[in-house]
């Protein structure tokens, strides 16, 4: 987990509950490609910021806001397409997509890794603002109530990660 264990588990708990994922990876078996493994190792192999993964979420829970009743088949592209903007969003040098297939294991080829950014941005019509007060509340939530196994974890609230009036 290279030290990112609380984070990485925390992030697929609430993946899982958002989207009712699986864990696994749907192409690759071993139980390094699990989702949290998955995280950890994106998130050290590009050394990016706890704050970057909880932009990714807040993204995720606008996504899910949008589209109710969406499941996901694979947490795993979920993650990496809500990962890739927000790291494009919040840091000035961001990564090239080249930099994303490589980080993903190539679990993704390039044209596929160009689709999901589009395909996201779409479904988000493009909010992908966080601002640090956001973050802040949004990890704090996040921590109290997914940062342990439970048999059912609670909503956040979507005004917390909402920029637009409804």
């Amino acid at each position: 987990f290279h030290g990112l264990e609380d984070v990485a588990m925390m992030c697929s708990r609430f993946i899982i509950y958002l989207f009712h994922c699986p864990i696994e990876h749907p192409t690759d078996n071993r139980r390094r490609a699990e989702l949290p493994f998955f995280i950890a190792h994106l998130l050290h192999r590009l050394n990016l910021a706890t704050s970057v993964a909880m932009a990714a979420l807040i993204l995720l829970c606008r996504l899910k806001e949008e589209y109710p009743n969406v499941r996901g088949s694979s947490g795993h592209r979920l993650f990496l397409a809500a990962l890739m903007l927000a790291d494009k969003f919040l840091n000035d040098e961001s990564y090239e997509n080249e930099d994303w297939v490589t980080a993903a294991r190539g679990y993704y080829p390039l044209w596929e890794i160009h689709q999901m950014e589009r395909e996201m941005c779409r479904f988000l019509t493009w909010d992908l603002r966080v601002d640090g007060e956001m973050l802040r509340a949004f990890e704090n939530s996040l921590r109290a109530g997914f940062s342990e196994d439970r048999a059912q974890y609670a909503p956040i609230p979507y005004a917390m990660v909402c920029n637009r009036s409804r």
